[in-house]
């Protein structure tokens, strides 16, 4: 059965990493052929397989079904629906999904709701004016793909409430889980004291006041997955009932004649971990656990002796029968992962404390090890010790406090909830003091940069090796193989430079890398405290490529779209030099002027604009850098207008001839003048643009300008991030990010 479901997964895993979708008719004609031979033994591998494609092919079908129609995007609409999730509120912005029931739209969708004063809460139901685009998310090398997120949650759109009188409460929020949590979530806050944060996160799963500080803390401490309910919460959880229900249940001699303890255990824990799940927002990662609870609790129950590995795939089948695109996510594969290595490594039968408690938790640890840095490009030297001392804290202490709090909350036994409420915090404190003293050790957290797929493949066999019962020369052998892991890609060749403009939303943030050297030159937006462009793109970008310190940092001007991700990147990286035009906003910064040049690996990089004089002059402000070699050449040119332009034009008109051009602001109508462009002669020109933005750039008019003067333009709303190797000698061949992504993340 394991290699069935594996071959299920690999079909899944295939059709949604094609760049060209294959259609369900060929799929079904395949299948057709296929089943013709279905008495050869690989032809039942095939059918396998080709079912994997079919599910997945379904499930994409049906999503795309139902998206918002483009003609449909960016324009007025009038919705009704009930909101799905809690209403999470950070300042005045409100955000929450709600299933919409129109004749135009049917579907799930994320909203956003700015300064308006609706009461909105969860499980109402609500007519409201919105604006829609189809899930869109940023597309870098090594970034988070929001749009697959949004696609394993099934939004067909999302948006923003636009401020109407037709916006109006149709019916109240009834009875559900939902509601309960949101009054639980309710009862946290207003009764908890100053961690509230995490007994929200552990008893509702609501994650949302967590600061950048904490999720640091949490990284270097490979620790992440205690705020997360998940399976390890809902296992140890199970576990702590299944067995405390069969000690009470075997008290009573009467009670055990009616029913054995083991079924009343195994029932009863199944209730426990599905009414933790509905707390949790039956999220991915609980529905996950409670799967594969449900089918060991099955066995106990049905007293059938069920292998380990039949569990594992069975669990495996099912998952992925609910939600194919499950496997986007990175938690599926930790998971899995994690289960895996305990099945393959803890053949052991003895009760010692170690191989009890020890073992598992490095066998873990050493399981998810690759998949970690695979996803996050680190890994936590100290997530072991880490582990060790808190999971028993969160699992036995904390959780079975906070549930049984809310449980108290629900029977209205307020004093004795508060008192729960309390000693959890208690012991929050002493486990987050521990991560926090833990966080400051020099060695606690290791980037690693660079692990490809391959990479992935070849750390996971080795691991299958080790913790197996094979030979000890099998794994002498395999541990031959970790030398590879050590491999690199090459450098960037000495006098070539790679230039790479990522895609930060409305923004600019853009990399030079050379041999040896890497500069970045602007930084994207700060969406909010918790959220900016330099932590989600620009820093993974940088590691994804094994680069953990910036020799220079170009911020071009003080507005939020070119500074936003700076504090982030300054926090996150070691960065040697900044130069900016607004070096007041920073702590040690020097001024990018004209005349400043440098050569790095024989690449030559020259500010041309502002002079001292053009300084205090915001857009018109804009640090101006060409990056050069011996053949090509790119202009840098923030957010410089068409009186800027026509300086560098009067006082820089020789060295403004570029290959490669930054669209000066955006592309907005108030720069690319004609003279600039005639004089730069650019062949290729690159927008920094939102998808669907609210300024409409590029504009229409610079665009003609463009189209007028032959230049190939491309944009990162289309394109994500946009990479170019600027070689000697060859032909510049601009790289779209986005179109190496799967199909259906193009539209």
């Amino acid at each position: 059965m394991l290699l069935k479901t594996l071959t299920f997964l690999l079909g899944i895993i295939l059709f949604l990493h094609l760049r060209v979708e294959m259609h369900l008719y060929v799929l079904l004609i395949l299948l057709t052929v296929a089943l013709c031979f279905i008495k050869i033994n690989i032809m039942r591998l095939m059918i396998v397989f080709l079912l994997g494609l079919i599910w997945a092919n379904l499930n994409i079908v049906q999503i795309e079904t139902h998206l918002i129609p483009a003609q449909l995007q960016n324009t007025a609409l009038i919705v009704q629906g009930k909101i799905s999730s809690l209403v999470k509120s950070s300042g005045e912005l409100h955000s929450f999904y709600i299933e919409a029931n129109t004749a135009q739209l049917q579907g799930k969708l994320k909203l956003s709701a700015y300064h308006l004063t609706l009461p909105l809460q969860a499980g109402q139901t609500w007519q409201l004016v919105v604006k829609l685009k189809r899930p869109w998310g940023f597309a870098n090398p090594g970034g988070f793909y929001y749009q697959d997120y949004l696609w394993m949650q099934h939004v067909i759109a999302t948006g923003y409430v636009v401020d109407s009188a037709q916006n109006h409460l149709l019916k109240p929020a009834a009875w559900s889980f939902l509601t309960v949590r949101a009054w639980l979530a309710q009862q946290i806050d207003r009764y908890g004291g100053e961690n509230r944060r995490f007994i929200q996160a552990l008893a509702v799963g609501d994650r949302d006041e967590f600061t950048e500080q904490d999720w640091r803390v949490l990284q270097q401490t490979g620790t992440n997955h205690l705020v997360a309910i998940s399976g390890l919460h809902i296992g140890l959880m199970a576990g702590l009932v299944f067995f405390c229900a069969q000690f009470l249940w075997r008290r009573s001699r009467v009670l055990c004649l009616l029913m054995p303890a083991s079924i009343v255990g195994a029932f009863v824990a199944m209730m426990i971990a599905c009414f933790y799940s509905g707390l949790a927002g039956f999220s991915l990662p609980t529905q996950r656990a409670v799967i594969m609870l449900v089918v060991f609790m099955m066995s106990v129950m049905l007293k059938r002796s069920l292998a380990s590995w039949h569990a594992f795939s069975l669990a495996l089948l099912l998952v992925l029968l609910l939600n194919p695109l499950s496997v986007l996510d990175s938690g599926f594969w930790l998971s899995f992962a994690a289960v895996a290595a305990l099945i393959v490594g803890c053949h052991r039968r003895t009760q010692s404390f170690v191989n009890r408690w020890l073992l598992p938790q490095c066998i873990v640890i050493l399981g998810v090890a690759p998949w970690t840095i695979f996803y996050f490009h680190q890994f936590s030297l100290i997530s072991p010790l880490a582990n060790l001392i808190t999971i028993p804290m969160v699992g036995f202490v904390i959780v079975p406090l906070c549930l049984v709090s809310c449980l108290c909350f629900c029977l209205h036994v307020t004093s004795v909830a508060i008192l729960l409420l309390k000693l959890a915090e208690q012991s929050v404190d002493v486990v987050w003091w521990i991560l926090r003293e833990l966080s400051h050790w020099s060695f606690a957290n290791v980037m690693i940069g660079y692990f490809p797929l391959w990479k992935l493949l070849l750390a996971s066999v080795v691991i299958v090796v080790l913790l197996s019962q094979l030979r000890w020369l099998c794994k002498l052998l395999s541990l031959l193989l970790l030398p590879f892991l050590c491999l690199k890609p090459a450098n960037v060749p000495l006098g070539d430079f790679q230039l790479t403009l990522l895609d930060v939303g409305q923004g600019l943030a853009s990399v030079v890398e050379t041999a040896h050297h890497v500069l970045v030159f602007d930084t994207g937006p700060k969406f909010s405290d918790e959220f900016n462009a330099g932590s989600a793109v620009v820093v993974p970008f940088l590691q994804s490529h094994g680069m953990n310190t910036v020799d220079k940092l170009v911020v071009s001007h003080g507005d939020n779209d070119h500074i936003g991700g700076a504090a982030a990147i300054l926090n996150m990286l070691t960065v040697l030099s900044l130069s900016t035009s607004v070096p007041q906003r920073f702590q040690q910064a020097s001024y990018c002027l004209a005349g400043q040049r440098w050569q790095w690996d024989g690449v030559n990089f020259e500010f041309l604009y502002p002079d001292k004089l053009h300084l205090g002059l915001d857009n018109n402000s804009s640090c101006v850098l060409k990056v050069s070699n011996m053949f090509h050449s790119a202009l840098l040119t923030g957010d410089i207008e068409k009186s800027a332009e026509d300086y560098l034009v009067a006082h820089q008109r020789v060295q403004l001839k570029s290959s490669i051009l930054i669209a000066p602001h955006h592309g907005s109508k108030t720069s690319s003048s004609e003279l600039f462009l005639e004089v730069v002669q650019p062949r290729y020109v690159f927008f920094p643009v939102g998808y669907l933005n609210r300024f409409h750039f590029p504009n229409a008019v610079v665009v003609r300008r463009y189209q007028q003067l032959q230049v190939n333009a491309l944009a990162t709303d289309r394109c994500g991030a946009i990479s170019v190797l600027v070689g000697a000698g060859q032909s510049l061949a601009p790289v779209c990010y986005r179109q190496e992504l799967p199909f259906y993340l193009h539209y």
